[in-house]
């Protein structure tokens, strides 16, 4: 086999690995849930509790989560507006600039942190949408930078919960913030 040859069947393993990962196809076990359809009918009232200004405590970590993405606001018990997709650099300073609840400590979250939010047997999103009814089925920021590269961060993606650290900081993403709950 030369180089191309073998070139290509890296390529087409690579694709082919990606469409199962992302359309939910596992060889092993059952396939996971749709979340929103999941979450019409159950809602896990122990892990969560809802606060004022769209908010909610994670009462597993003891962490405060914003409901909406970065560049939604909270109006009439929903998130209104539209999500803003920012650089990491830009989600820093969105954090560090909101004052959602009159709180001013928000911050991206880690990557562990946000992988818990995430949940195992659902997807397209994989997170509780009656908490987070906005999230999207997409790329969401963490506050972990690359080790062997710091032009990449780590980011969920919200499809499925998986983590993946090779993100370019310079391309938009989506943005949830957490603060500590004191």
């Amino acid at each position: 086999m030369n180089f191309v040859t073998s070139f290509r069947s890296v390529r087409i393993f690579s694709t082919v690995f990606t469409l199962i990962l992302s359309t939910g196809i596992y060889a092993f076990g059952s396939s996971p849930l749709d979340c929103n359809e999941y979450f019409k009918t159950h809602y896990p009232v122990n892990e969560f509790s809802l606060i004022r200004g769209g908010m909610a405590l994670d009462k597993r970590t003891n962490l405060i989560w914003q409901r909406c993405n970065v560049g939604e606001f909270w109006a009439d018990s929903a998130c209104k507006g539209f999500p803003s997709r920012l650089s990491w650099d830009d989600g820093l300073l969105a954090a560090e600039s909101s004052r959602v609840g009159g709180y001013d400590d928000w911050r991206l979250p880690s990557v562990k942190e946000l992988k818990e939010l995430a949940e195992p047997n659902c997807l397209n999103p994989a997170i509780n949408t009656y908490v987070f009814e906005s999230v999207l089925p997409d790329i969401y920021w963490t506050s972990k930078t690359n080790l062997f590269n710091s032009l990449y961060a780590w980011g969920v993606f919200m499809f499925n919960g998986y983590d993946f650290s090779g993100h370019a900081k310079k391309n938009p993403n989506l943005v949830l913030l957490v603060r500590e709950n004191k």
